[in-house]
């Protein structure tokens, strides 16, 4: 028995191992930046922090995959580090979410605009639902920007960088907050002029 024993244990030794226990483990890494590939119906956008299977990497280049797309771009457009790439999709996320936050505002704004404008001769009823109309999409807006504000931290001695963004934050929401108060009183005396007007 121990004579089998050594034996099995020396063949398991010169044994080749299957391709599938010798394969090397995938490789993963993330773009560091947002790219353009170009394809035969024309162009494939990646966002930064987008995980790629890492196929061969040689000469400052690399060639990756994203699902069933194998494309090569440049080491330095992407990382193998976990942190770096937390980083990028922080990053990415809040880019977004302040241009998300801007569009939203010039559309407001479009809004208030096209709500101000009148038919051409319109009457003064006309205006009066014009005006009307823009004030409660500025107050709409004056009480989206009060409830952010209320909602961000404000420090009176702030000491983290966090806590330095926050009280900036803050005081643009309500330097904001101001200016729509401002121009919701305007649309208010305009409205009151106007009906003044009409007796």
């Amino acid at each position: 028995m121990k004579w089998m024993c050594i034996l099995a244990l020396g063949l398991a030794a010169v044994l080749p191992l299957s391709a599938e226990d010798s394969a090397p483990a995938p490789q993963y890494g993330y773009l560091v930046e947002r790219i353009k590939v170009p394809t035969d119906d024309g162009v494939v956008g990646f966002a930064a922090g987008t995980r790629l299977l890492i196929v061969s990497q040689k000469g400052g280049k690399a060639v990756v995959k994203v699902g069933t797309r194998q494309f090569t771009i440049e080491a330095i457009q992407m990382t193998t580090d976990q942190e770096k790439a937390d980083a990028v999709l922080a990053k990415e996320a809040a880019a977004k979410k302040a241009a998300d936050k801007d569009l939203k505002e010039k559309n407001q704004e479009a809004a208030v605009a096209a709500a101000a404008a009148t038919p051409a001769g319109g009457t003064v009823g006309d205006k009066l639902r014009a005006l009307e109309k823009q004030a409660i999409l500025v107050h709409g807006q004056m009480q989206e920007t009060f409830t952010a504000m209320m909602a961000t931290p404000h420090k009176l001695k702030p000491r983290t960088p966090d806590e330095y963004a926050n009280n900036s934050k803050r005081d643009e929401l309500k330097a904001k907050h101001a200016e729509l108060e401002t121009q919701y009183k305007r649309i208010l005396e305009e409205e009151r002029l106007l009906r003044h007007e009409t007796r």
